[in-house]
């Protein structure tokens, strides 16, 4: 199995999407989406962010039309991005179910895409809770968990299985935000996690800090019990410079398991990027250099 991230927060946009060829030569393309911030720091995104965010739109209609299998499992702009639709003429869509308590803005571009697919002759599978063999690869997802505190939204999670290796895509569960998910992945068995670890970015008081930590301690169980051999660690922990602090527990499991931990950005071979996370130092840094204009 070839994993090669398109997308990711550790890449300086939004985003988790990812492309996946398996050793049966099944090409799949996992949740198609990017944005950026619309704030952070009161700042707009940055230069340097909006270029990036076009290079991973190109990067999407790239693997698009590569990829046998297209896997939507949100229908957040983070995870479906409204791109020209005419790309997903006769795929195999594998979509999460946009009943189930999802915002209305999500659900309406949600019938739109579906309503468009169908008059492209592309095969629909209603992903949610179902087990779907491709050619000999399987494709195991979870019902719907919800991916915050306030119970708007939810996403589905999947695990892919080969003939060599087998990867779980979390999704955006915000680091078990729901805590359906600790359950359910206790009963699944990969080699390969692809996790949305907690938003550090966030915190602002020492409850909140502490609800963060007992996502951190719940992943830490999880990985005790689990088969993972790689841990890639991204998305909404990525919106923070200060993500490592609070890893130490998961570290210290990778350690005793022999678990490799790393972002998909260094699943790339590339160095991380955190743009988000940087946009106030992007910005002050483009004030310094327009002074230095001067001197």
């Amino acid at each position: 199995m070839k994993i090669i991230p398109i997308g990711a927060d550790s890449m300086g946009v939004r985003s988790m999407a990812t492309f996946v060829e398996t050793s049966g030569n099944v090409k799949i393309i996992i949740d198609p989406g990017v944005a950026l911030a619309p704030e952070r720091f009161d700042l707009a995104p940055h230069p340097v962010e909006k270029w990036m965010f076009n290079q991973v739109v190109e990067r999407i209609k790239l693997y698009i039309r590569i990829a046998d299998v297209v896997i939507i499992t949100n229908y957040n702009p983070e995870h479906f991005y409204d791109i020209s639709y005419t790309m997903y003429h006769k795929k195999h869509l594998l979509l999460k179910n946009p009943n189930t308590n999802i915002p209305a803005v999500q659900r309406n571009r949600a019938f739109g895409f579906i309503k468009y697919a169908k008059n492209k002759l592309c095969r629909l599978s209603v992903a949610d809770n179902a087990s779907i063999n491709l050619n000999g690869v399987t494709c195991k997802f979870s019902p719907p968990f919800f991916t915050g505190k306030e119970k708007k939204d939810t996403c589905i999670m999947v695990e892919i299985e080969d003939e060599i290796n087998s990867l779980l895509f979390s999704s955006c569960v915000n680091g078990f935000e729901d805590p359906g998910i600790y359950n359910y992945l206790k009963n699944t068995s990969p080699d390969i996690l692809y996790l949305d670890g907690p938003d550090v970015s966030t915190i602002k008081t020492v409850d909140e800090e502490s609800a963060v930590n007992e996502k951190f301690r719940r992943i830490s169980s999880v990985l005790e019990k689990l088969p993972v051999t790689e841990l890639i660690l991204d998305h909404h922990i990525k919106r923070s410079v200060e993500w490592e602090k609070y890893i130490t527990d998961i570290e210290a499991v990778a350690v005793t398991k022999n678990i490799k931990i790393t972002s998909a950005s260094q699943l790339r071979g590339e160095e991380e990027t955190l743009l988000e996370a940087r946009r106030n130092v992007l910005y002050e840094s483009d004030k310094k250099n327009q002074q230095n204009l001067f001197v």
